[in-house]
């Protein structure tokens, strides 16, 4: 039945103005109504109380995605050594000779330079010790004690495959485990289907577009996924219903009295018990919204800095529990002589990263959402004759945080003879320890490792997992028990 309703949903595409003066005027007034009061969409609609077995399991996510392909292999914890023998010895990194000696920028109010780019510096993530470029040991201890870069293969060598990985190279299948879907929507279509009181009204991920570029290819169940700015997620709320955050207070109230009397009259003693155990205060719901204004209130444009504040105030709303967004480390630089573009937007894309934490921490979702990347290919570890790095369908690093993530390295990088300017590639995986000891995951099928245990970790369950993917095993090593 609900995937019935989704793919109605989907193939009745709303546009930008229907959008922010119909349907979703309505579906943000009822996430406004879940916000205030603190019950599940489900409930307020039809007394649909969580599974108590799931209760408490499920996260949301922000997924970062990108069309270019990026170079975090380079510079991620785990690829640098200073220990000739090491593979990671090899890589090229940006350096003082392209770059200078001055400062690059800043990290956290600590000034950057060429030399954290190819320094090793020995960090702590969680109770693993992780030798990285030096500049991550600028980033939060608290945000790297939730961190997790994975190495994989996802087999592309071009962006007209990205579809293909999003598909996670055919194994991902529909709904019924038939057909194909993508991993966005794959994950928003689990999460629905688990529980039926989701704190959502939306069917599909909601995409956030903007600065940077666009998303593309994105869909589900063949139907592509509409893309919004920040700028349109601000006017809905606080053009829309702007009178609903004011008042949440009254619309505490208002919606309190609405389900209160439906359940006095119609409900089960299960169903009042839920209620007054999870209704929100007065005082709480007023702070909601007077917190969500604030969120919204900052967003001024369309860069990633936009994005991201857009996705926790999404979050925040429970408007849709998958948000994607674009985020980028060099993106397509094929030509880079000095890596300028690389460090540059990896040094950005850290801050964004600090400021979405810093984001998720104040408006206390710190359990409730989970942040991930998923790229379709990564870039070569060597350079190519113009400076810059190529596609490189072998090597390739995904990272996500979240409170029941696994801090640290999963999987490495092997050497690949014969692989002239690609040099590594990321080598099979031990399913139960996450490590590249007695392994049990073929490098191949890492790409399907990471999607299954991506979904895994938001809370879809193992059954289901199986029953969407046709190879490979899930990284258990990869979240904390």
């Amino acid at each position: 039945m609900i995937t019935k309703i989704m793919k109605k949903s989907t193939k009745q595409a709303l546009n930008r103005r229907q959008f922010l003066s119909g349907s979703m005027k309505g579906a943000a007034s009822l996430s406004l109504k879940s916000l205030a009061t603190g019950l599940p969409i489900g409930f307020i609609l039809g007394g649909h109380m969580p599974a108590m077995a799931a209760e408490g399991d499920s996260k949301s996510l922000i997924l970062g995605m990108s069309d270019d392909g990026q170079p975090l292999n380079v510079y991620a914890p785990g690829s640098i050594s200073s220990d000739s023998t090491d593979p990671c010895f090899v890589i090229e990194r940006a350096d003082e000779a392209g770059l200078g000696v001055a400062s690059l920028g800043n990290i956290n109010g600590n000034d950057i330079f060429a030399s954290d780019f190819f320094t090793p510096s020995t960090i702590s993530m969680g109770e693993q010790s992780v030798v990285a470029p030096n500049i991550w040991s600028n980033v939060s201890q608290t945000l790297l004690d939730r961190m997790q870069f994975f190495n994989l293969r996802t087999g592309a060598n071009g962006h007209a495959e990205a579809q293909r990985v999003r598909n996670v190279n055919g194994t991902l299948y529909g709904a019924d485990g038939r057909g194909s879907e993508q991993i966005q929507s794959a994950i928003m279509q689990e999460l629905a289907l688990q529980n039926a009181s989701l704190n959502s009204v939306l069917t599909t991920p909601l995409i956030l577009s903007g600065e940077g570029g666009r998303l593309l290819t994105l869909s589900q169940e063949g139907v592509p996924i509409n893309r919004y700015t920040p700028l349109d997620i601000k006017s809905l709320f606080l053009d829309e219903a702007a009178a609903e955050i004011e008042q949440m207070n009254q619309v505490y109230d208002e919606t309190l009295d609405q389900v209160y009397n439906n359940i006095k009259q119609n409900g089960t003693a299960a169903q009042k018990k839920y209620l007054d155990t999870y209704l929100s205060s007065r005082v709480q719901a007023s702070l909601l919204g007077d917190r969500l204004g604030d969120l919204l209130s900052d967003i001024n444009g369309e860069t990633k800095n936009d994005q991201a504040r857009a996705a926790v105030a999404l979050v925040e709303s429970n408007l849709s529990p998958v948000i994607v967004i674009r985020y980028e480390y060099g993106g397509d630089n094929h030509g880079d002589e000095t890596s300028s573009i690389e460090t540059s937007q990896t040094i950005e894309q850290i801050n964004n990263l600090e400021s979405m934490w810093s984001l998720i921490q104040t408006m206390g979702l710190e359990d409730k959402v989970n942040y991930a990347t998923y790229d379709i290919f990564g870039r070569t570890l060597g350079k190519n004759s113009r400076g810059g790095r190529d596609h490189h369908n072998q090597a390739c690093v995904n990272m996500m945080f979240g409170s029941n993530i696994q801090p640290g390295v999963m999987g490495a990088v092997e050497t690949w003879v014969n692989s002239g300017a690609r040099l590594l590639r990321a080598s099979s995986i031990n399913s139960t320890t996450g490590q590249s000891v007695d392994t049990d995951i073929d490098a191949n099928d890492t790409l399907t490792a990471y999607a299954r245990t991506l979904m895994a970790s938001v809370g879809v369950s193992e059954e289901r997992i199986d029953l969407r993917f046709s190879s490979a095993k899930t990284v258990y090593g990869a979240l904390k028990s």
